[in-house]
Protein backbone atom coordinates (compact mmCIF):
# COMPACT_ATOMS: atom_id res chain seq x y z
CA UNK A 1 0.00 0.00 0.00
CA UNK A 2 0.73 3.96 -0.39
CA UNK A 3 1.94 6.00 1.39
CA UNK A 4 -1.52 7.93 2.77
CA UNK A 5 -3.78 5.69 1.18
CA UNK A 6 -6.41 4.24 3.34
CA UNK A 7 -7.27 0.28 2.79
CA UNK A 8 -10.95 0.96 3.20
CA UNK A 9 -12.25 3.20 -0.11
CA UNK A 10 -15.26 4.82 1.90
CA UNK A 11 -12.73 5.81 4.41
CA UNK A 12 -10.09 7.22 2.12
CA UNK A 13 -13.20 8.86 0.10
CA UNK A 14 -14.78 10.51 3.04
CA UNK A 15 -11.00 11.97 3.63
CA UNK A 16 -10.79 13.06 0.68
CA UNK A 17 -13.94 15.18 0.51
CA UNK A 18 -12.84 16.66 3.92
CA UNK A 19 -9.47 17.32 2.31
CA UNK A 20 -10.97 18.66 -0.47
CA UNK A 21 -13.24 20.46 1.85
CA UNK A 22 -10.46 22.28 3.89
CA UNK A 23 -8.40 23.27 0.64
CA UNK A 24 -11.50 25.19 -0.52
CA UNK A 25 -11.83 26.82 2.50
CA UNK A 26 -15.63 26.62 3.63
CA UNK A 27 -17.86 23.81 3.99
CA UNK A 28 -21.14 25.94 2.98
CA UNK A 29 -22.21 25.52 -0.40
CA UNK A 30 -24.83 28.07 -2.17
CA UNK A 31 -27.48 25.00 -3.23
CA UNK A 32 -27.29 21.20 -3.19
CA UNK A 33 -26.45 21.20 -6.90
CA UNK A 34 -23.43 23.12 -6.33
CA UNK A 35 -22.38 20.61 -3.54
CA UNK A 36 -23.03 17.66 -6.32
CA UNK A 37 -20.53 19.51 -8.82
CA UNK A 38 -18.16 19.86 -6.14
CA UNK A 39 -18.12 16.15 -5.17
CA UNK A 40 -18.07 15.19 -9.15
CA UNK A 41 -15.06 17.00 -10.00
CA UNK A 42 -13.39 15.56 -6.69
CA UNK A 43 -14.14 11.81 -7.48
CA UNK A 44 -13.39 12.87 -11.22
CA UNK A 45 -9.64 13.83 -10.43
CA UNK A 46 -9.09 11.23 -8.08
CA UNK A 47 -10.03 8.89 -11.00
CA UNK A 48 -7.72 10.36 -13.42
CA UNK A 49 -4.40 9.70 -11.04
CA UNK A 50 -5.72 6.26 -10.98
CA UNK A 51 -6.13 5.51 -15.05
CA UNK A 52 -2.58 5.38 -15.65
CA UNK A 53 -2.41 2.50 -13.36
CA UNK A 54 -5.88 0.55 -13.83
CA UNK A 55 -5.13 0.66 -17.99
CA UNK A 56 -0.97 -0.97 -17.42
CA UNK A 57 -2.82 -3.89 -14.54
CA UNK A 58 -5.43 -4.26 -17.00
CA UNK A 59 -3.16 -5.17 -20.11
CA UNK A 60 -1.41 -7.67 -17.69
CA UNK A 61 -4.45 -9.42 -16.85
CA UNK A 62 -4.75 -13.29 -18.36
CA UNK A 63 -8.40 -13.95 -19.73
CA UNK A 64 -10.52 -16.22 -17.25
CA UNK A 65 -10.21 -19.82 -17.74
CA UNK A 66 -12.76 -21.37 -20.41
CA UNK A 67 -13.48 -24.08 -17.84
CA UNK A 68 -15.27 -23.84 -14.46
CA UNK A 69 -14.21 -24.14 -11.07
CA UNK A 70 -14.69 -27.28 -9.35
CA UNK A 71 -17.65 -26.69 -7.33
CA UNK A 72 -16.72 -26.44 -3.51
CA UNK A 73 -16.65 -28.78 -0.99
CA UNK A 74 -18.25 -28.53 2.57
CA UNK A 75 -16.62 -29.86 5.53
CA UNK A 76 -17.30 -30.14 9.28
CA UNK A 77 -14.37 -29.41 10.84
CA UNK A 78 -13.38 -28.94 14.76
CA UNK A 79 -11.95 -25.55 16.20
CA UNK A 80 -9.96 -25.63 19.04
CA UNK A 81 -10.15 -23.45 22.45
CA UNK A 82 -6.98 -21.48 20.80
CA UNK A 83 -9.29 -20.56 17.22
CA UNK A 84 -7.10 -23.44 15.35
CA UNK A 85 -8.49 -25.76 12.50
CA UNK A 86 -7.05 -27.92 10.43
CA UNK A 87 -8.85 -28.93 7.22
CA UNK A 88 -7.63 -31.48 4.91
CA UNK A 89 -3.97 -31.79 6.64
CA UNK A 90 -3.35 -27.84 6.88
CA UNK A 91 -3.40 -26.03 9.89
CA UNK A 92 -5.90 -22.57 9.92
CA UNK A 93 -6.76 -19.95 11.98
CA UNK A 94 -10.39 -18.45 12.39
CA UNK A 95 -12.30 -16.00 14.38
CA UNK A 96 -13.65 -17.18 17.84
CA UNK A 97 -17.96 -16.33 16.75
CA UNK A 98 -19.88 -19.22 15.73
CA UNK A 99 -21.00 -18.55 12.02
Amino acid sequence: MKMGMSSNPIIAGSEAVDQALRARGSRDFASRPDYDHFLQVLVYNRNLTRAALFTAERASLRPLPAAQLAPCKELRVRVSRFSTMAVLGCQGRCTHEPI
